[in-house]
């Protein structure tokens, strides 16, 4: 559960980040330029999309003795499982059903929503003629730079937890897929940090700052 929170959390966060940045790249002139109160519904709309299955799934009670009838009589041979740790076994009905196929229309909306507003704002800045081409590579660079950040998350967070989903729900790959998928998320963090070291010089300053205030301190003590 909470790690479904978490990943909704980011999900929203970054769906909002974009939002923000694509308004800001908008001239007041534009059709696509919209005012706070429909920015702030937009904001609600990814809060009801992304928690309601989430919350309604962690609510939402599950019988542990019907889990183990359900392995017990399940096609597949599961009688392995108990003796590995803790387990559940989730039935097949209409509920599970819908929450895996909101959770893969979130996911696929986390991968199809923020391109089209990064198509966008690449193509306003290539039109712009009031602003200086200095200016317009700066903002050029910023863009580039938001858009690596994305590819990280899209690769080891939303790929895997599609793969998981759509094999919960059509058993279309074979078993060892979504668990290799699922030992991917944990490197999220570590890559991602990575990539925002090579892509953005204002972490490698600070860093830098910091190390060399440590030597100085180092240098002074001894």
């Amino acid at each position: 559960g909470s790690l479904i929170f978490v990943l909704a959390t980011l999900g929203i966060s970054t769906l909002t980040c974009i939002l923000i940045r694509h308004q800001t790249m908008m001239p007041e002139s534009s059709r696509w330029k919209i005012i706070k109160l429909t920015e702030r519904a937009i904001v609600l709309a990814y809060f009801a999309a992304f928690f309601s299955p989430t919350i309604t799934f962690c609510l939402f009670p599950f019988d542990v003795q019907e889990s183990e009838r359900l392995i017990n009589e399940s096609q597949f041979e599961l009688g392995w499982v108990p003796a590995r740790g803790a387990y559940f076994k989730f039935p097949e009905n209409m509920f599970i059903h819908t929450i895996i196929g909101a959770a893969l229309t979130n996911l696929f909306g986390t991968i199809v929503v923020p391109m089209c507003p990064f198509w966008h704002m690449f193509y306003v800045l290539n039109r712009e003629t009031n602003t200086s081409t200095r200016t317009k590579e700066m903002i050029r660079q910023s863009l580039k730079r938001l858009f690596v950040q994305l590819i990280i998350p899209l690769i080891l967070l939303v790929a895997p937890l599609v793969i998981f989903f759509t094999q919960m729900e059509t058993r279309c790959f074979p078993f060892i897929f979504p668990v290799l998928a699922m030992f991917c998320i944990p490197l999220h963090p570590i890559l991602h940090n990575m990539v925002l070291l090579f892509v953005m010089p204002t972490y490698r300053k600070a860093i830098a700052k910091g190390f060399a205030r440590l030597s100085r301190r180092n240098g002074t003590s001894v």
